[in-house]
């Protein structure tokens, strides 16, 4: 296939010489500017139902001044690392991994230079060179490709930022005859071919709800080559399995969430679940082969990395820790959104602690729901992550460790279960099955109650006790 002919299509791919939006977007950002438009500096809307104009213009007068000192700092920090910016505006390479530069990552990464950021942090130059032309190929082979992943992609792909400007349609008008036309942003003419792009390169995955949101925002920062493998590394190294065609990823990780809410926030964790419910009970993992109801709630915030349930930056600085410190960046991100609920959660059990249950319920769920879509200060929501003795050291080892642990409860679940079918068990018989099954569990891998990390349960006591 002629390269030009895909240029003129959508104004080439990333990688034969469109820059990154953000790369042309940010240099033209000013406080002022900002404060007087009703997009921010990423062309999404200022105001939602839960943030007013009033509320970001009084935030950004604060933030933009931040981000100056910021990006100052970077700089600084580059340049005693003998590691220049190059003409276009941003580092080719970031120094080693050291607490220093986890603390620069935490603070916000300057938003010019993310996409070369996450993609060098994400090791995609690693990708990148192992791969060469097999983004090229996989255009070719789906330019004219009709299936049910395309079709799935055509619905999804105008809802994508909808009200984003950078992803609405061009609106033109004919001089000579005053006729209106519509031309499709280039913006979504290149999300169309990552996303077909992606679906065959990951026919396990295909196409699935939300990734059209991920590689949406990934192409702002970084051109179409390198949001594509971004988009499969996202998938195989971050968050496996959650988009998978049966979304068992995403009740695993899920379970990881539950367990390490009653581990590090027990109070939270009697908050939102029904205790009276026998698989919530104090030493019972049964809940993690049938969530809590309210665990429906954070079901996006993996599946979309938390686009849409926080404000945009807020988003984005979840993101710069994400491909820096891995998929632990979720739970701890998550368990400080919790943490920052818990005196509403509290209200709300208080006021109808003698009510309706499902009054109750519904009360919570709805809070779960929209109490991060008010997170706008993202330095308040960071510093309480980082900070926060009892999570805030989470590490990538643990996460894995407590992961496997629920995949293997959920797997040793359905055995007992194709059992039961076998054998014709009555319900009452299948409890005492999954009982005897969960003691043996203990006993084989010595772990009081069946928690997940003998460790982490002796240091989070400690923890609690030197709190009281």
């Amino acid at each position: 296939m002629n390269k030009s002919m895909v240029a003129e299509e959508g104004e080439g791919r990333g990688h034969v010489g469109r820059k990154p939006l953000m790369m042309n977007l940010v240099r033209g950002t000013s406080k002022n500017r900002i404060l007087q438009s009703k997009q921010d500096r990423y062309g999404f809307k200022k105001t939602s139902t839960f943030v007013s104009e009033e509320e970001y213009n009084g935030w950004w007068k604060k933030y933009s001044k931040y981000l100056i000192r910021r990006k100052r700092k970077w700089e600084k920090m580059m340049a005693r690392n003998g590691l220049a910016v190059d003409q276009s505006g941003a580092p080719k390479r970031f120094p080693p991994r050291s607490s220093n530069l986890a603390r620069f990552v935490h603070k916000g990464i300057p938003a010019e230079w993310r996409g070369v950021a996450w993609f060098y942090f994400a090791r995609g130059n690693e990708k990148l060179r192992q791969n060469q032309g097999v983004y090229d190929r996989l255009v070719d082979q789906t330019i004219d490709i009709i299936n049910d992943d395309t079709e799935a992609i055509e619905k999804d792909l105008h809802r994508t930022f909808p009200e984003n400007v950078h992803f609405k349609n061009i609106q033109k008008v004919d001089p000579a005859t005053g006729e209106h036309t519509e031309e499709e942003s280039v913006l979504l003419q290149t999300l169309r071919r990552v996303l077909k792009c992606f679906a065959r390169y990951k026919p396990s995955i295909g196409y699935c709800q939300s990734l059209n949101f991920i590689a949406g925002l990934l192409l702002m920062f970084m051109d179409e080559e390198k949001a594509f493998w971004m988009l499969v590394i996202i998938s195989e190294r971050y968050l496996p399995g959650i988009h998978d065609l049966n979304l068992e990823g995403v009740n695993v990780h899920q379970g990881v969430l539950m367990l390490c809410l009653r581990q590090y926030l027990p109070e939270i964790w009697r908050l939102i679940v029904d205790t009276s419910d026998g698989k919530c009970q104090e030493g019972s993992n049964s809940f993690l082969y049938d969530l809590p109801t309210l665990s429906f709630c954070t079901t996006s915030w993996f599946m979309s990395i938390f686009i849409g349930v926080l404000p945009i930056e807020t988003t984005l600085r979840v993101w710069d820790c994400l491909f820096y410190d891995s998929s632990r960046t979720i739970f701890q991100i998550a368990l400080t959104i919790f943490k920052l609920m818990q005196p509403e959660l509290k209200k709300i059990v208080q006021r109808t602690s003698h009510g309706d249950t499902d009054v109750l319920s519904s009360e919570l769920f709805r809070t779960i729901q929209n109490f991060p879509k008010k997170i706008l200060d993202a330095n308040t929501l960071m510093a309480e992550c980082f900070t926060d003795s009892r999570f805030g050291g989470l590490t990538q080892k643990e996460v894995l460790k407590c992961k496997q642990y629920v995949i293997d409860s959920r797997s040793r679940y359905r055995s007992l279960v194709v059992k039961r079918s076998a054998m014709g068990l009555k319900e009452e018989d299948r409890r005492e099955l999954m009982e005897n099954s969960e003691k043996l569990e203990s006993d084989k891998i010595g772990l009081k109650t069946l928690n997940w990390n003998g460790r982490l349960n002796h240091r989070m006591r400690k923890l609690h006790h030197r709190h009281r």
